[in-house]
């Protein structure tokens, strides 16, 4: 499940099962939260089998997990997705050219973001994805998950905007408010750049976003369950040959999943419970295409100092 959600960014959720000897279990993987059915004998519960695997064979391709806005496609010889982004009452395209960054976890749960360098492009079916528009300029595109309800990329920078835009105006009534860039020797640099508005060249400029599929709410009736996959008691190997590497190993094993088993229950207190909030997918387009952190030969950090831009 793991690899599929993450590997696959056509995927928002995913639905599995488990057999033991009789007893199946059903799962759900989302970016929220997890949750596995409590197991039944498929041998003696045959309805609820058939119910299971009929819900499966005739559901949607959205209902089973693909986000009906992103395609793959086929572009020199490569695999490729085109994005839907709405915009201003109409619907945007565009193709990936490559991976700009993708978080590197093995959790399900979480934002997962990945930043690709894309272009726009007419359309996805026949051969609209290689039709690139405004001569193939290139943006960087955003994909990612928040909590329901959370302040978007956009809503911030907006933020900040209006409250530079406030202080502007302070400043036209009290110019001591930047006497404190008199320190750098920088006044003058602050004040053209409010009066001009050119602050907003400091910053990404985001050229559209949209909010998309929101993952099912966890159910009031379940229940967490952190110590799962975790071995509920120690166990001695049963091997006639206790001397054997095999079974030191095994006992070396058993004893690790013994110790985490007690530092998750000690970790995990009532007073800590996880909050499993429905996450919604969030996409949005930069003008400029930067580059990852990592990638940055050096870095280079500007601070504003001063109570009054607090």
């Amino acid at each position: 499940a793991s690899q599929i959600l993450n590997n696959d960014p056509r995927r928002t959720w995913m639905y599995g099962f488990t057999v033991e000897n009789t007893m199946m279990s059903i799962w759900y993987f989302s970016r929220s939260h997890t949750v596995v059915s409590t197991p039944f004998d498929l041998t003696k519960e045959i309805k609820s089998f058939i119910h299971v695997f009929l819900s499966l064979l005739y559901a949607t391709r959205e209902e089973i997990g693909y986000d009906p806005t992103i395609h793959q496609v086929l572009h020199d010889d490569e695999t490729q997705y085109v994005y839907e982004v709405a915009s201003e009452g109409e619907t945007r395209y565009f193709r990936t050219i490559k991976s700009l960054f993708t978080s590197q976890t093995l959790r399900i749960t979480g934002r997962k973001t990945r930043v690709w360098k894309a272009v726009e492009v007419e359309g996805y079916d026949g051969n609209k994805h290689r039709k690139e528009k405004e001569g193939g300029r290139e943006v960087a595109l955003k994909d990612c998950w928040l909590d329901e309800g959370s302040r978007t990329e956009k809503d911030n920078l907006d933020a900040i905007f209006e409250s530079l835009e406030a202080v502007k105006e302070k400043v036209k009534h009290d110019s001591k408010i930047l006497d404190w860039a008199d320190l750098s020797g920088n006044r003058q640099l602050f004040e053209d750049l409010l009066d001009t508005g050119n602050y907003k060249g400091y910053f990404m400029e985001i050229e559209c976003d949209t909010k998309l599929a929101i993952t099912k709410s966890q159910l009031q009736s379940s229940e967490p369950v952190p110590e799962f996959l975790v071995p509920l008691e120690r166990e001695e190997t049963s091997s006639g040959n206790e001397g054997s590497q095999s079974t030191q190993t095994t006992q070396l094993l058993l004893e690790i999943a013994h110790q985490r088993r007690n530092a998750v229950r000690d970790r995990l207190k009532p007073s800590a419970a996880c909050e499993y909030r429905a996450k919604q997918r969030y996409r949005l387009i930069y003008k400029e295409v930067g580059r990852p952190l990592y990638a940055a030969p050096n870095l280079f950090f500007f601070f504003f100092f001063g109570g009054a831009w607090a």
